[in-house]
This record gives structure tokens, sequence and C-alpha cells, in this order.
């Protein structure tokens, strides 16, 4: 393990896989804000989910049966070419 600083926003530039980002509005530790640059600055097919989920990590829980579908459409894209 090597510990140092992150920086999510930056390091997205280098990622040219297809990327779901599913993100709590209520999110205590990371920021609608935060994620919003994040997505902004990845490559390629992407999209952006924020939920009302009640806090970090809260979008599955919250609601189950639109996580699922959701993912599951946006796997479905990728894997059909539909990107």
């Amino acid at each position: 393990t090597q510990m140092g600083p992150v920086h999510p926003a930056y390091a997205i530039k280098g990622v040219s896989l297809p990327c779901f980002f599913i993100h709590c509005r209520n999110d205590e530790k990371v920021t609608v804000e935060a994620i919003s640059n994040v997505y902004n600055n990845a490559k390629g097919f992407k999209r952006l989910w924020v939920t009302d989920g009640r806090r970090h990590f809260d979008s599955f829980f919250y609601n189950p049966e639109e996580y699922v579908w959701k993912t599951n459409k946006f796997i479905d894209k990728v894997l059909d070419g539909k990107t």
C-alpha cells in the first residue's frame, strides 16, 4: 500500500472505458460538484445519475429496483455497441 493524495477529476482523464457514475445528492463525503467535475473530465461513453439517496453509498438501498434497471441498461448499451 502506498499512501498519497488522490485527484479523481485529474486521474479520470486517463480512463477511456465506458463509465457510469452513480452519486447520492445527500452524500456527506463527496459533493455533487465534485462528482460532476470527475464526470466532465471523463472521456468516451459516460453517464451520470444523481440519486436522492440518503447518504454516501445509499443509491442502491434507496431504490434497488431503479438502481438495477439503470445499471443493466447502461451495461446492455455498452455490450451492444450502442455507445
